[in-house]
């Protein structure tokens, strides 16, 4: 008698643990891993042994450069721990082979926005859309210019994840007060915030609104939504793939890595890299629920390490 598999197991996880389809999607993602590395659909008979055994061929080490990190098996095991503890609460098994298989990643800076990549950005952004002005739309390599000029000010600006940006309503957009509601729908901690608005972000968004709008788009439509603009696309809505192409092409064309997590983390860097860093403020605009998180990003920049270092008198 092998008991529930898997996929019987997730199944009763997510019929009484309400998840989103992301999170769903995750679990599965990891048991199908698992699976080709230990073949069997049955929770009961992964055992510890064979746990550790697929983490010693898997994870990176010297002269294996192509091996997961540290972070990924981590998620891993992390999400197959949880679906064990759920599988012991309910009896189906009786050992969790993932309690203590977690490893210390190493601690590294974290990747922000190479140096001067947000005027190189600007720069090609306004060029293609000099040509889109002047008729030439087919000799831009990105298209429609404008409207990616403005996903890339929304996320300089805000900090905020692909995800909350794609979730954005034409009604969460308040320019009179400068603020715009960051739905629970995107939030990684399921929590709806309000932001504020940077002064530069007005103008692009009430361009973008009025687009939106001439072009159908009703108050609880996608904002930022590249089908309604441009014929090269012709989904309903934008989704990340069409985020991540236009990063992609940008990376492409300026020979550097640009990402929307690369924007959200030089946001964090830079706010707390200035005289007047509140990591209490910045907690809230990064909307992280447990302050360990907004504490990656204090760092001491290193000329104010050397001017202290100077300070120490010869013997």
């Amino acid at each position: 008698m092998h008991g529930l598999t898997f996929d019987e197991l997730m199944t009763e996880l997510f019929t009484e643990r309400w998840s989103s389809l992301k999170t769903q999607s995750g679990y599965a993602m990891c048991v199908r891993v698992m699976k080709r590395h230990i073949k069997t659909d049955y929770p009961a008979e992964v055992t510890k042994q064979q746990v550790l055994a697929w983490r010693a061929t898997v994870v990176k080490r010297p002269g294996r450069p192509e091996g997961i990190s540290e972070v990924s098996w981590n998620t891993y095991s992390r999400h197959l721990k949880a679906l064990y503890n759920f599988g012991i609460e309910r009896g189906y098994v009786t050992e969790n082979p993932f309690l203590r298989v977690n490893l210390k990643p190493p601690i590294l800076k974290t990747k922000t926005l190479p140096d001067g990549a947000i005027s190189k950005i600007r720069q090609l952004l306004r060029y293609c859309m000099d040509l889109e002005e002047k008729g030439e739309p087919r000799g831009a390599y990105i298209h429609p210019a404008w409207f990616w000029l403005v996903v890339v000010e929304m996320l300089y600006h805000t900090g905020i994840r692909q995800r909350q940006l794609l979730c954005i309503k034409l009604h969460d957009i308040d320019l009179r007060n400068a603020r715009f509601i960051c739905s629970a729908e995107g939030a990684k901690n399921s929590k709806e915030s309000l932001l504020p608005l940077h002064r530069e972000l007005i103008p692009l968004l009430d361009h973008l609104l009025d687009q939106a709008v001439r072009r159908g788009a009703k108050p609880s439509d996608q904002l930022f939504n590249v089908n309604l603009h441009s014929k090269r696309h012709r989904l309903e809505t934008m989704n990340t793939w069409q985020v991540g192409m236009f990063f992609t092409r940008l990376s492409r064309k300026l020979d550097m890595t640009i990402s929307p997590h690369r924007f959200r983390h030089s946001f964090a860097t830079e706010l707390m890299a200035g005289d007047n860093a509140d990591i209490h403020l910045t907690q809230l605009l990064m909307g992280h629920s447990d302050i360990r998180s907004t504490m990656v990003y204090v760092d001491v920049p290193v000329d104010k390490l050397r001017n202290y270092l100077m300070q120490r008198s010869e013997a």
